[in-house]
C-alpha cells in the first residue's frame, strides 16, 4: 500500500507541476498579447507601453470632459459646440498627461430646428510629446437633438443701452419723395439717425421695460440686416466702411443681424414671431424678403428703392372683398383688415408691382382677415373687434415664410384657447408670386405710418426649412 501511495503521490506531483507551467505558460502569453495590443493600438511603440495606456486614459479623460460640458447642449448652442474645438487640458499638472479636444460640427441644412451630428476626437498626450509620439485618440460621434429654442435672431429690448439697437437695425422716416436715411447711432444729439426721435428704446428717456417704441410723425421704418457697416461718426467719405472691412476700420463695425441662407432652390424660408400692440393711429406692419440698392452702404438707407413683402395690422385699411360679404352685422363701423401687401420702389401702393393680395387660398381662409366680421365663426369666440378693440392688446403674430408661399397666425391677449397669443388663428396663406416678381430672399422689418405709434414686445425669428406651422413649431 505504501509503495502504490507513492507512485500515486509521484504521479499527481508530476500532474500539478504540468498544470502549473501550463498556466504560467498562459500568464505569460497573455500579457505579451496584452503589451503587443497597447503598443499596437498606441502605434507609436518607441512611446512606451506605460505612457501609451497613460494616454488613453487621458484621452478617455477628455471625452468624459466634453459629455459633462456639453450636457442639456441643443442645436440653440451651436456656437458653444464650436468653442469647444481645440480646447486641451492638463490632467496632472504642468508638464504632464494632457488631452486635447477636436470638435467637428455637422449642420447640412443649417437649420436649428433638425438634428446635427457632433464627432468629438480626444487626443491624450504626455509633457510636450505631440501625435506621433505615443500619443492616443479616442472618437465619438453624437446627435444634437433640437433646441426649445433655436433662433436666429432674438431681440427683446431689455438691453441696458441702446448700443445693441444700434447695432441691429437701420432705421429711419421715409415720407414722399422717399429719403436717403444716415443709420447712425439712435441717442442725440449724435449726427444722424433717429433725429426726429420715432424710436425709443427702453433703455432711454421715456422708454417702457423691455419695449421698443416707434413710430408718431409721418412714417417709421426699421430692417434687420446682417450684410451692412455701421459708422459710428458722420465725419468722413462713404467708402471708408465698406462691409469685407468693416471691423479692421477704426469707427465702423459689422451689423450683427438676420443670418439665414438661402435652400437649394434659393429661397430664404424664415418663422417670424413678434409680440405687438398698436397703442394709437392706423396700424403697423412687419416686412419680410425686404432689400433696397446698395444696403451695405454705412451712409446711406434709401427706403426709396425697398422692395419687399409686408404683412399689416391695419385698422385704417377699409373693406375689400371678401371682407364685405358681412357688412350687415349690427355694430359693424367698417375697417380694418389683417393683410399682405407687395412693395416696389419704396411703396405699398406703387401700381401693377404694388397691390394687397386678394385671392382665395382655401375654401375657409384668406390672404386678408376682417376681425370685425367674424363673430359668426364658433372657434373665434371673442374676435370680433370694434374700433377700441384693435389698440393697446398685444398680439403675437407668427408668420411663417417658405418657398413662394407664407403662412399668417394672430394671437389675440385675454382670448383663452384657439385665437389666443399661444393657439393663434389661421388668418392667411398668401401665394408670394400672385403680384409682382417673386421675392427669394431678403431681411425682416417693421414700419409704422399716418403717426401711427406701435409698441414691439419682443422679435424673434427662426429658419423655417422645415416648413413649420403653430402645430409643429411655435418658438418661445
Amino acid at each position: 500500500m505504501d509503495g502504490d501511495y507513492s507512485v500515486s503521490m509521484v504521479k499527481n506531483r508530476r500532474g500539478l507541476s504540468v498544470m502549473i507551467l501550463l498556466f504560467l505558460l498562459v500568464v505569460i502569453g497573455s500579457l505579451a498579447i496584452a503589451a503587443l495590443m497597447i503598443t499596437q493600438s498606441g502605434g507609436r511603440a518607441s512611446g512606451g507601453v506605460l505612457e501609451s495606456a497613460v494616454n488613453f486614459q487621458s484621452a478617455n479623460s477628455g471625452l468624459e470632459w466634453v459629455r459633462h460640458i456639453t450636457s442639456g447642449y441643443t442645436t440653440s448652442d451651436k456656437a458653444k459646440w464650436k468653442s469647444l474645438d481645440g480646447a486641451s487640458h492638463e490632467t496632472a499638472g504642468s508638464g504632464g498627461p494632457r488631452f486635447t479636444i477636436d470638435i467637428d460640427y455637422a449642420d447640412s441644412d443649417n437649420d436649428p430646428m433638425t438634428e446635427d451630428t457632433v464627432t468629438i476626437v480626444s487626443m491624450g498626450a504626455t509633457g510636450a510629446r505631440q501625435a506621433g509620439s505615443g500619443a492616443r485618440e479616442v472618437s465619438i460621434q453624437v446627435t444634437v437633438p433640437v433646441g426649445a429654442s433655436g433662433y436666429s435672431f432674438s431681440d427683446h429690448f431689455d438691453q441696458s443701452t441702446s448700443e445693441s439697437f444700434d447695432k441691429r437695425y437701420q432705421f429711419g422716416q421715409a415720407s414722399a419723395p422717399h429719403q436717403d436715411m444716415t443709420p447712425y447711432k439712435t441717442v442725440l444729439p449724435q449726427a444722424g439717425g433717429d433725429t426726429l426721435n420715432l424710436f425709443t428704446h427702453s433703455s432711454e428717456a421715456g422708454g417702457t421695460p423691455s419695449v421698443l417704441r416707434m413710430g408718431g410723425a409721418g412714417e417709421a421704418r426699421l430692417i434687420i440686416s446682417a450684410q451692412a457697416c455701421l459708422k459710428w461718426s458722420a465725419s468722413g467719405p462713404s467708402g471708408n466702411c465698406d462691409y469685407a472691412q468693416c471691423q479692421s476700420i477704426n469707427g465702423c463695425e459689422a451689423r450683427t443681424g438676420l443670418d439665414i441662407l438661402p435652400d437649394g432652390s434659393g429661397f430664404q424660408n424664415y418663422f417670424i414671431k413678434i409680440r405687438a400692440r398698436l397703442m394709437s393711429g392706423d396700424g403697423f406692419g412687419i416686412y419680410f424678403r425686404s432689400a433696397y440698392a446698395n444696403q451695405d452702404d454705412p451712409y446711406n438707407i434709401d427706403f426709396g428703392t425697398l422692395t419687399a413683402y409686408i404683412w399689416q395690422y391695419d385698422k385704417g385699411l377699409g373693406y375689400l372683398a371678401p371682407c364685405d360679404r358681412s357688412t350687415a352685422i349690427t355694430g359693424n363701423n367698417g375697417m380694418g383688415m389683417l393683410a399682405t401687401r407687395r412693395v416696389e420702389g419704396g411703396s405699398e401702393t406703387c401700381g401693377v408691382d404694388c397691390a394687397i393680395y386678394q385671392g382665395q387660398a382655401s375654401p375657409a381662409t384668406y390672404p386678408f382677415f376682417c376681425p370685425e366680421n367674424e363673430s359668426n365663426l364658433p372657434i373665434l369666440a371673442g374676435w370680433r373687434f370694434t374700433e377700441p378693440d384693435w389698440l393697446i392688446s398685444w398680439r403675437t403674430i407668427y408668420i411663417y415664410v417658405f418657398g413662394p408661399k407664407a403662412n399668417v397666425y394672430v394671437g389675440r391677449e385675454g382670448i383663452t384657447g384657439i385665437g389666443g397669443e399661444n393657439l393663434p388663428e389661421h388668418v392667411g396663406e398668401i401665394d408670394l408670386a400672385q403680384v409682382g416678381s417673386l421675392l427669394q430672399t431678403g431681411d425682416v422689418g417693421l414700419r409704422t405710418w399716418n403717426a401711427s405709434v406701435a409698441e414691439i414686445d419682443y422679435i424673434n425669428i427662426y429658419s423655417n426649412d422645415s416648413d413649420n406651422n403653430p402645430t409643429t413649431f411655435t418658438g418661445e
